[in-house]
């Protein structure tokens, strides 16, 4: 075994969260073990959106398609090929990923992106 590799192996995160109505699955490398994403029961439709690796103001994790609110304005958070990112999106541009607060996905809150 390489040296160090059990410490890196429990620090390793490329994790997804799948959403089917109000329940959420969780999957990828997550504490050094793979966890597989669901494939039945309902699930087959159901989206991976990626976990960015940041979090917001109040701790909580950040994935790809979280709606999330600076001071009065809610923008999107996703992938942006031309900066090989993700980028917050708001009023059709690509801001960068800073101090967000999570409030919803789209998802789960349709109504929160216009």
């Amino acid at each position: 075994m390489l040296a160090g590799f059990s410490v890196l192996k429990n620090m390793f995160y490329i994790k997804f969260r799948q959403i089917k109505g109000s329940e959420i699955h969780y999957w990828g490398w997550i504490n050094g073990e793979f966890v597989q994403p669901y494939r039945s029961g309902g699930w087959e439709e159901a989206v991976s959106d990626a976990w960015i690796g940041k979090f917001d103001v109040n701790g909580l994790e950040i994935y790809q398609r979280d709606v999330s609110k600076r001071g009065e304005d809610l923008g999107l958070i996703a992938w942006s090929s031309g900066r090989c990112g993700y980028v917050w999106l708001w009023n059709n541009r690509e801001l960068p990923i800073f101090e967000e607060e999570i409030i919803g996905n789209i998802h789960q809150n349709r109504d929160l992106i216009k």
